[in-house]
């Protein structure tokens, strides 16, 4: 599509193979019966929608192995049919996600990727596929960004999450409750392993706010976290503490930033269980309170910025949020409905399941009652 300003645009469009293949899978789609998506794929095996559809399935199901094969499937054929001058790994190429359709399973597949790589000790290679989604198109349409300081960290890249923050000051986009406290305490870190702390951040370019700054303005900025934080970890320390109104009455805000700071502290507060970091936090939502008691001019220009974009409405728009996936949480079909399943399936001898068969617990959930349907024991009319 062209260059601008160093930067080569691209984009995904298909063959008039893959679009007649394309509109034999949504013909399949439509019946409901993923046996009819199978038989596709196994003609068809490298089509991506099929591909990408059946792997989720299996993850829902409990078949790691066989969905991740899929995965790296659908991988490889983004990459097969990569253009000689897309090189995102350089940081030089763009695809608007959002405006092409068709790249659309490419970045999914890599988000989904990044998630399983992270929970398979190889959170240095899932941080890199965060950067490459994040290089791609930097607005970032799956949200990766709620996710990245929690690869970075386990990947011991807490210099890089520093400047990270530091890069993005500006942005509305980075305003997170994650990338906050998580820069807050990567550079606690760092200023810790570093004999002189000035001289190191001034030859690599780290920081310009030292920990406990930043961790006054994630304080100032997203008091509730600090809540959640001291009862995650469990300690006595902040019961007093924490009873102040900054952080009793918050700012009024929306469902998204409750999901938000969900999602961060299920991910992170083992970072902050640390003998060494309580104290530090403690001594920093101390030093908050004074400012609230003197109605500082920051604390009072953090708490309007907050308004702005996370109050109730609030300017700020992550699309539908799934707590679930950017924690790596499955919601898996019920052990007891896969066995019913199998046996119906041939194996034992119960009867076929029929909609009155269904647990409660499945019928109260339209995306499990939708995997129900697709289980391979079902007959499909």
């Amino acid at each position: 599509l062209g260059s601008r300003g160093g930067v080569k645009n691209f984009r995904v469009t298909w063959s008039e193979a893959y679009e007649r293949v394309q509109e034999s899978f949504l013909e399949c789609v439509e019946t409901g019966n993923p046996q009819v998506v199978a038989d596709l794929l196994q003609v068809h095996p490298y089509h991506v929608g099929a591909v990408m559809l059946m792997s989720g399935l299996l993850k829902k199901m409990g078949e790691n192995e066989r969905s991740l094969e899929l995965l790296e499937r659908a991988l490889y054929l983004f990459e097969a049919s990569w253009n000689h001058m897309f090189t995102p790994h350089l940081g030089d190429s763009r695809i608007d996600y959002r405006g092409n359709e068709e790249a659309q399973p490419f970045f999914q597949a890599l988000f989904q990727y990044a998630h399983y790589l992270s929970g398979t000790a190889c959170p240095r290679s899932a941080l890199q596929y965060a950067k490459l989604i994040l290089a791609m198109d930097p607005t970032d349409p799956l949200n990766i960004r709620i996710n990245v300081d929690h690869f970075a960290f386990r990947a011991g890249q807490l210099r890089w999450l520093c400047q990270l923050a530091d890069a993005h000051r500006d942005d509305e986009r980075y305003y997170l409750p994650n990338i906050f406290y998580s820069s807050a305490l990567a550079r606690f870190m760092v200023e810790r392993a570093e004999e002189d702390t000035g001289v190191a951040a001034a030859a690599d370019g780290v920081a310009v706010l030292d920990s406990s700054r930043r961790l006054r303005e994630a304080l100032g900025n997203f008091p509730q976290v600090a809540l959640d934080l001291a009862a995650a970890v469990n300690s006595q320390d902040f019961n007093t503490a924490l009873l102040h109104p900054h952080y009793q009455s918050p700012n009024p805000s929306s469902s998204l930033y409750d999901k938000l700071v969900e999602i961060y502290v299920k991910q992170s507060a083992d970072f902050w269980r640390a003998p060494e970091v309580l104290p530090w936090m403690l001594a920093n939502v101390l030093r908050v309170q004074e400012l609230d008691d003197r109605e500082d001019t920051d604390l009072c220009a953090w708490r309007a910025t907050f308004a702005a974009r996370y109050g109730p409405s609030g300017r700020l728009n992550f699309g539908t949020l799934d707590t679930g996936e950017h924690t790596g949480q499955v919601d898996s079909i019920p052990q007891e409905l896969l066995q019913d399943g199998m046996a119906a399936a041939g194996v034992g001898h119960a009867p076929p399941i029929s909609p009155a068969d269904v647990p409660d617990s499945v019928r109260n959930s339209p995306l499990l009652m939708f995997l129900w349907s697709m289980a391979p024991w079902n007959d499909v009319v």
